[in-house]
Protein backbone atom coordinates (compact mmCIF):
# COMPACT_ATOMS: atom_id res chain seq x y z
CA UNK A 1 0.00 0.00 0.00
CA UNK A 2 1.29 3.34 -0.95
CA UNK A 3 1.29 6.00 1.75
CA UNK A 4 1.22 9.73 1.36
CA UNK A 5 3.33 11.84 3.60
CA UNK A 6 1.69 14.94 5.00
CA UNK A 7 4.13 17.72 4.63
CA UNK A 8 4.38 20.96 6.60
CA UNK A 9 3.30 24.16 4.88
CA UNK A 10 5.99 25.84 2.86
CA UNK A 11 8.42 27.90 4.87
CA UNK A 12 7.08 31.15 3.53
CA UNK A 13 3.53 30.27 4.74
CA UNK A 14 4.46 29.55 8.35
CA UNK A 15 4.36 33.18 9.53
CA UNK A 16 0.93 33.51 7.93
CA UNK A 17 -0.44 30.49 9.79
CA UNK A 18 1.17 31.63 13.02
CA UNK A 19 -0.39 35.06 12.63
CA UNK A 20 -3.78 33.51 11.83
CA UNK A 21 -3.71 31.36 14.98
CA UNK A 22 -2.59 34.29 17.12
CA UNK A 23 -5.44 36.43 15.81
CA UNK A 24 -7.96 33.65 16.53
CA UNK A 25 -6.73 33.24 20.10
CA UNK A 26 -6.87 37.01 20.53
CA UNK A 27 -10.48 37.08 19.30
CA UNK A 28 -11.49 34.24 21.63
CA UNK A 29 -9.78 35.94 24.56
CA UNK A 30 -11.50 39.26 23.87
CA UNK A 31 -14.90 37.56 23.57
CA UNK A 32 -14.43 35.72 26.86
CA UNK A 33 -13.15 38.87 28.55
CA UNK A 34 -16.16 40.86 27.34
CA UNK A 35 -18.53 38.14 28.56
CA UNK A 36 -16.78 37.98 31.91
CA UNK A 37 -16.88 41.73 32.46
CA UNK A 38 -20.53 41.94 31.40
CA UNK A 39 -22.08 39.17 33.50
CA UNK A 40 -20.30 36.99 36.06
CA UNK A 41 -22.06 34.46 38.31
CA UNK A 42 -20.21 33.46 41.46
CA UNK A 43 -20.41 30.00 43.05
CA UNK A 44 -22.81 31.27 45.72
CA UNK A 45 -25.32 32.39 43.08
CA UNK A 46 -24.42 36.08 43.22
CA UNK A 47 -24.54 37.79 39.83
CA UNK A 48 -22.20 40.65 38.98
CA UNK A 49 -23.02 42.95 36.05
CA UNK A 50 -20.35 45.20 34.58
CA UNK A 51 -17.77 43.69 36.95
CA UNK A 52 -14.05 43.50 36.28
CA UNK A 53 -11.03 43.15 38.51
CA UNK A 54 -10.17 46.55 39.90
CA UNK A 55 -13.44 48.22 38.90
CA UNK A 56 -15.54 50.18 41.37
CA UNK A 57 -18.69 50.62 39.24
CA UNK A 58 -20.79 47.49 38.99
CA UNK A 59 -24.16 46.01 39.93
CA UNK A 60 -24.59 43.04 42.25
CA UNK A 61 -27.66 40.81 42.45
CA UNK A 62 -27.39 38.42 45.38
CA UNK A 63 -28.94 34.97 45.59
CA UNK A 64 -32.03 36.43 47.30
CA UNK A 65 -32.67 38.84 44.44
CA UNK A 66 -31.48 42.00 46.21
CA UNK A 67 -29.95 44.55 43.81
CA UNK A 68 -26.98 46.63 45.00
CA UNK A 69 -25.16 49.23 42.88
CA UNK A 70 -21.54 50.04 43.66
CA UNK A 71 -19.54 53.07 42.56
CA UNK A 72 -20.27 56.72 41.84
CA UNK A 73 -22.90 58.41 39.66
CA UNK A 74 -25.02 55.26 39.49
CA UNK A 75 -28.78 55.49 39.01
CA UNK A 76 -31.82 53.33 38.36
CA UNK A 77 -34.20 54.49 35.66
CA UNK A 78 -37.56 53.40 34.28
CA UNK A 79 -39.94 55.09 31.86
CA UNK A 80 -41.44 57.55 34.33
CA UNK A 81 -39.38 57.35 37.52
CA UNK A 82 -35.72 57.48 38.42
CA UNK A 83 -33.54 56.97 41.50
CA UNK A 84 -30.81 59.60 41.23
CA UNK A 85 -27.13 59.04 42.14
CA UNK A 86 -27.35 61.29 45.24
CA UNK A 87 -30.48 59.67 46.67
CA UNK A 88 -33.46 61.40 45.13
CA UNK A 89 -36.67 60.07 43.63
CA UNK A 90 -37.51 61.77 40.34
CA UNK A 91 -40.53 61.52 38.04
CA UNK A 92 -40.76 62.56 34.40
CA UNK A 93 -43.08 65.50 33.72
CA UNK A 94 -43.40 67.92 30.81
CA UNK A 95 -41.55 71.20 31.14
CA UNK A 96 -44.06 73.99 30.50
CA UNK A 97 -42.07 76.83 32.04
CA UNK A 98 -41.70 78.57 28.68
CA UNK A 99 -37.90 78.10 28.70
CA UNK A 100 -35.22 75.43 29.05
CA UNK A 101 -35.13 73.76 32.46
CA UNK A 102 -32.60 74.93 35.04
CA UNK A 103 -31.29 72.33 37.49
CA UNK A 104 -32.56 72.96 41.02
CA UNK A 105 -35.34 75.37 40.10
CA UNK A 106 -38.58 74.72 41.95
CA UNK A 107 -41.76 73.78 40.09
CA UNK A 108 -45.46 73.24 40.67
CA UNK A 109 -48.25 71.55 38.64
CA UNK A 110 -49.36 73.26 35.43
CA UNK A 111 -53.10 73.98 35.33
CA UNK A 112 -53.22 74.06 31.51
CA UNK A 113 -51.45 70.79 30.56
CA UNK A 114 -51.67 67.28 31.95
CA UNK A 115 -48.53 65.74 33.48
CA UNK A 116 -46.69 69.06 33.29
CA UNK A 117 -44.99 71.60 35.55
CA UNK A 118 -44.35 75.33 35.57
CA UNK A 119 -42.04 77.45 37.72
CA UNK A 120 -43.21 78.36 41.17
CA UNK A 121 -44.09 81.99 41.81
CA UNK A 122 -42.44 84.05 44.53
CA UNK A 123 -43.73 82.98 47.95
CA UNK A 124 -45.49 80.00 46.38
CA UNK A 125 -47.22 77.37 48.52
CA UNK A 126 -47.63 74.64 45.88
CA UNK A 127 -44.10 73.36 45.24
CA UNK A 128 -43.91 69.69 44.27
CA UNK A 129 -40.25 69.34 43.31
CA UNK A 130 -37.12 70.68 41.60
CA UNK A 131 -35.65 70.09 38.15
CA UNK A 132 -32.89 67.48 38.08
CA UNK A 133 -31.23 68.68 34.88
CA UNK A 134 -30.64 71.88 32.97
CA UNK A 135 -31.29 72.33 29.27
CA UNK A 136 -34.53 70.39 28.76
CA UNK A 137 -36.55 72.36 26.23
CA UNK A 138 -40.00 73.75 26.93
CA UNK A 139 -42.58 71.15 25.90
CA UNK A 140 -40.21 68.21 26.51
CA UNK A 141 -40.27 65.76 29.39
CA UNK A 142 -37.88 66.56 32.24
CA UNK A 143 -36.92 64.78 35.43
CA UNK A 144 -38.37 66.43 38.55
CA UNK A 145 -37.02 65.34 41.94
CA UNK A 146 -39.98 65.03 44.31
CA UNK A 147 -38.48 63.26 47.32
CA UNK A 148 -35.20 62.29 48.93
CA UNK A 149 -32.03 64.32 48.35
CA UNK A 150 -31.78 67.00 45.66
CA UNK A 151 -29.59 69.94 44.69
CA UNK A 152 -31.86 72.95 45.16
CA UNK A 153 -31.28 76.35 43.51
CA UNK A 154 -31.34 79.24 45.98
CA UNK A 155 -32.44 82.82 45.40
CA UNK A 156 -29.99 85.41 44.08
CA UNK A 157 -26.81 85.90 46.11
CA UNK A 158 -27.83 83.96 49.21
CA UNK A 159 -25.94 81.28 51.12
CA UNK A 160 -27.24 77.96 52.40
CA UNK A 161 -26.57 76.57 55.85
CA UNK A 162 -26.87 72.92 56.77
CA UNK A 163 -29.64 72.33 59.28
CA UNK A 164 -31.71 75.28 58.08
CA UNK A 165 -35.33 75.08 57.02
CA UNK A 166 -35.85 75.58 53.27
CA UNK A 167 -38.81 77.37 51.72
CA UNK A 168 -39.87 78.99 48.46
CA UNK A 169 -38.20 82.33 47.85
CA UNK A 170 -40.30 85.30 48.92
CA UNK A 171 -38.76 87.49 46.22
CA UNK A 172 -37.80 85.32 43.25
CA UNK A 173 -39.87 82.88 41.16
CA UNK A 174 -38.45 79.38 40.72
CA UNK A 175 -35.95 79.62 43.55
CA UNK A 176 -35.73 78.75 47.23
CA UNK A 177 -34.40 80.19 50.47
CA UNK A 178 -32.26 78.30 53.00
CA UNK A 179 -31.46 81.17 55.37
CA UNK A 180 -34.12 80.39 57.98
CA UNK A 181 -33.03 78.61 61.16
CA UNK A 182 -36.45 77.41 62.27
CA UNK A 183 -39.61 76.27 60.55
CA UNK A 184 -42.88 78.10 61.23
CA UNK A 185 -45.67 76.55 63.26
CA UNK A 186 -48.09 74.35 61.25
CA UNK A 187 -50.89 76.83 61.94
CA UNK A 188 -48.92 79.44 59.99
CA UNK A 189 -49.69 79.53 56.24
CA UNK A 190 -45.96 79.85 55.54
CA UNK A 191 -45.66 76.23 56.67
CA UNK A 192 -47.00 75.26 53.22
CA UNK A 193 -44.09 77.03 51.51
CA UNK A 194 -41.70 74.38 52.84
CA UNK A 195 -39.30 72.65 50.45
CA UNK A 196 -37.31 70.66 52.98
CA UNK A 197 -34.21 70.84 55.13
CA UNK A 198 -30.72 71.84 54.06
CA UNK A 199 -27.89 69.33 54.61
CA UNK A 200 -25.05 71.29 52.97
CA UNK A 201 -23.43 74.63 53.71
CA UNK A 202 -22.64 76.66 50.57
CA UNK A 203 -21.45 80.27 50.49
CA UNK A 204 -23.24 82.88 48.40
CA UNK A 205 -21.87 83.32 44.91
CA UNK A 206 -22.35 87.08 44.52
CA UNK A 207 -24.94 89.16 42.75
CA UNK A 208 -26.60 87.46 39.80
CA UNK A 209 -25.74 83.92 40.95
CA UNK A 210 -27.90 81.12 42.29
CA UNK A 211 -26.02 78.48 44.28
CA UNK A 212 -27.09 74.84 44.43
CA UNK A 213 -27.31 73.34 47.91
CA UNK A 214 -28.12 69.76 48.82
CA UNK A 215 -31.42 69.36 50.66
CA UNK A 216 -33.70 66.60 51.87
CA UNK A 217 -37.02 67.43 50.23
CA UNK A 218 -40.19 67.64 52.26
CA UNK A 219 -43.37 69.33 51.13
CA UNK A 220 -46.54 70.18 53.06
Amino acid sequence: MQTTEIQSPPQDMKPTWRQYIQEKFKTIYNDLHQLYTSIFVDVDGTTYIGYDRGTTNYTKIDSSGNIIQYGSNRYFESLKYKLTPIGGLAVKLTNKTGANSVAGQSVKPDTATNDAVILTAADDLEIIGVFLDSGVADGSEAWVVISGIADVAMEDNTAATRGNWVRSSITEAGYCDATNNDAPQPINQTHFAEVGHCIETVVAGGGGTHILARCVLHFN
